[in-house]
């Protein structure tokens, strides 16, 4: 504040300040009037700090007098009441034209004091005008809510960590630092009690340089008056003079040894129950104020939940290990059983399912999901009836149903679908699963592909039918011809008789051809099931077949030719296989071939990998490799284009049936069935009257060793 102050001022005006000739008095003048309704102080100087007025109603709270301070240096009042030189420094600032700030305590009692620079009216400094406001209800004030606002960071700290820590250690650790720092003592220690309470143990503390450490020390609980008291009362005990204090004879040695004067033990408890204490020990004799020991027991309340927490805790962990070893052993039973029944399931080679009782499907082994095509798991929750073709998605539900209501197992066969829409013949046996306490109940559902046992079905009963037909036409042509000769022999001619007995002997024949085929079918199934697999050179078996039919050739006058390389072709399969290859499509040429016409039989290899190797006969679908390649020509009576399609179709003669040419209609199927056994093929060209060409290939064998 700068105040201006004029130096002619009227001694008889009516501000009633009177005119001096000395501008700091008359400022000074101006000034009491104002101060003197103030409660602080306000006191001018000159320019050499000599204090030229005083004034306030604040001197009265000092019981000071403004004479005991006019005319004197403001160093001198400094020296003689002991009071800080800052007061000087700020009072030089206000002279330099600056304001100065200081904080001045006397009697007790703490003053602001406010310094600026006394101006005249030209605005030329003369001096300086300070002014002193009492701020010690301020400052009490700030003191007290300091002092809360401490307590109430040490509770927050303590609350904090309490309540988000389990390690009771720790919590008990910073606890005791915080209770040291508050309360300004050395040393804070914190003990547990056992469960029967017989003694304690120091598990925390704070300790300032120089104290002996109480850690893991014991403390007795029974016959011990103080401790006693405290788990009794649950409420917070002080002893000032702990030398004088007969309850705690029983631990004085450990108090004198810790230098331990006075001292306050608040209890922790947990549920009502004390489980502890925390020690304040002073080194000297102290007066713990309520709210000191207030703030104590709200700080042991707070580490009091920490443990109650820690304690739920250890109880839960305690809970869940037995939870989990309960669960560990449980889930190992039932892995065990799983892995038991998962082993059971996928070594079975049909195809299984766990169903609901309404039919959605919950479980299935892995040969379900190869046999019906879906990815692992992927047909779980879906309806059983997909399985099945209309109308038999019906009746394996219904089916279902009855063994769920009945409690009975049930059989049936359906035409089952796989994912891809495919079908196939499947047995299916359907077994309810009854409802247990560890079961929700179900059916399983086992189903087994019998497409081939169905075929084999058919093929039998056709086979049967056919061999039947077949078998009984030459019979009948047999007897006929030998009833005729019983009854008429008599009256037959002789060239009569030679008829009727050439006619047995072709049904004969033809009877003899059909047998062998069937025979030799039958012998291909049981054998190729356990064929031991060979090499064998093709040039040695058909040189073998040829020279078998040789005879056959000459009586028909054949020209035969036979085209073979001049080394072993070689091949791997069975001998008499082979052998039945060649003798059946060189038995087919000699018989549909006229008195001297011809027969060719060609023996080579080729690699399909080089091109000229190939001609129009070779299959497009042959796959990459070296071949044996037979084949069997003949200048016949060719195949009409009908008969072609079905021509190694197990007893199918197409319009050689038309012919006196006795046949079974079962060679052809056999070479067909052999060669697809190898992984080889057979084609045939033909044209009516031009004579048949058949050729087969079969995998080479190229590995160079001996025969």
């Amino acid at each position: 504040m700068l105040l201006p102050i004029g130096l002619e001022s009227d001694p008889n005006s009516s501000s009633g300040v009177p005119s001096s000739k000395n501008p700091v008095d008359l400022a000074t003048s101006q000034l009491s009037l104002i101060m003197s309704r103030l409660p602080g102080i306000m006191w001018t100087t000159d320019k050499d700090l000599i204090i030229t007025h005083m004034s306030g109603a604040g001197l009265n709270l000092l019981n000071r007098t403004p004479q005991e301070y006019i005319g004197r240096h403001l160093a001198e009042i400094t020296e003689s009441q002991n009071l800080s030189s800052i007061g000087i420094t700020e009072h030089l600032k206000a002279l330099d034209g600056k304001i100065g700030h200081y904080e001045l305590a006397v009697d007790r009692r703490e003053l602001e004091v406010t310094v600026q620079s006394l101006l005249d009216e030209q605005g030329q400094i003369i001096g300086c005008v300070a002014f002193a406001i009492d701020i010690t209800n301020q400052k009490e004030a700030e003191r007290a809510l300091a002092y809360i606002s401490d307590r109430m960071i040490l509770l927050n700290r303590v609350i904090s960590l309490a309540s988000s820590s389990l390690n009771v250690h720790k919590v008990l650790e910073v606890a005791c630092q915080e209770l040291a720092q508050t309360f300004g003592v050395p040393q804070v220690a914190a003990a547990l009690f056992d469960k029967n309470r017989f003694e304690g143990e120091v598990v925390a503390e704070y300790l300032a340089p120089g104290c002996v450490s109480a850690l893991g020390m014991k403390i007795p609980l029974r016959d011990n008056p103080l401790n006693e008291e405290l788990i009794r009362s649950k409420n917070p005990v002080f002893v000032k003079d702990v030398s004088k204090e007969i309850t705690v004879q029983d631990v004085q040695s450990i108090l004198h040894e810790r230098k331990t004067v006075s001292i306050l033990i608040v209890p922790l408890t947990v549920r009502g129950e004390v489980v502890g204490s925390i020690g304040i020990d002073s080194h000297t004799p102290r007066d713990f104020l309520q709210d000191e020991i207030e703030l104590a027991a709200a700080v042991a309340l707070s580490v009091s939940q920490a443990l109650d927490n820690s304690l739920l805790h250890q109880q839960l962990e305690s809970q869940n290990e037995r939870l989990a070893s309960l669960v560990e052993n449980r889930t190992a039973e039932l892995q065990r059983v799983n892995e038991r029944m998962t082993a059971i399931l996928n070594g079975s080679s049909d195809a299984i399912i766990f169903t609901h009782n309404d039919g959605t499907i919950r479980n299935a082994n892995e040969a379900f999901d190869l046999l019906f095509r879906y990815a692992p798991d992927e047909a779980f929750s879906s309806p059983i009836e997909n399985l099945a073709e209309p109308p038999f998605d019906q009746l394996l539900i219904d089916t279902l149903r009855t063994a769920v209501q009945t409690g009975e197992a049930q059989r049936l066969t359906i035409m089952a679908r796989r994912k891809d829409g495919t079908t196939f013949d499947a047995d299916v046996a359907l077994a309810p699963v009854p409802v247990t306490q560890n079961v929700s109940g179900g059916t399983v559902c086992s189903l087994r592909d019998i497409t081939q046992l169905k075929e084999v079905e058919r093929l039998k009963d056709r086979f049967v039918s056919t061999v039947s037909h077949e078998l009984r036409t030459p019979i009948t042509g047999i007897l006929l011809g030998a009833n005729s000769l019983h009854q008429h022999y008599a009256r037959l001619s002789d060239t009569q008789r030679l008829e009727i007995i050439r006619r047995i002997l072709d049904q004969s024949t033809s009877l003899a051809e059909l047998i062998e085929g069937i025979l030799s079918l039958s012998r291909f199934d049981l054998q190729r099931h356990r064929t031991e697999v060979m090499r064998v050179d093709m040039l040695q078996t058909v040189e073998a077949i040829v020279e078998e039919f040789r005879p056959a050739i000459q009586n028909k006058h054949l020209v035969f030719e036979l085209d073979t390389p001049s080394k072993p072709i070689l091949t791997r399969g069975s001998r008499l296989d082979f052998s039945r290859i060649w003798r059946n499509l060189i038995d087919n040429a000699i018989k549909y071939t006229d008195e001297g016409k011809k027969v060719s039989v060609v023996l080579t290899m080729i690699d399909t990998t080089d091109s000229s190797h190939l001609d129009e006969l070779t299959p497009p679908d042959l796959p990459v490799g070296v071949y044996v390649v037979g084949r069997v020509s003949d200048s016949g009576r060719g195949i009409p284009a009908e008969d072609l399609v079905h021509l190694f179709t197990r007893f199918y003669r197409g319009n050689a049936a038309q012919s006196n040419i006795p046949g079974s209609g079962l060679g052809l199927s056999l070479v067909k069935e052999i060669l697809t056994y190898y992984r080889g093929k057979i084609d045939v060209k033909s044209e009516p009257g031009q004579g048949s060409t058949f050729t087969f290939w079969l995998p080479a064998d190229t590995e160079e060793q001996p025969l």
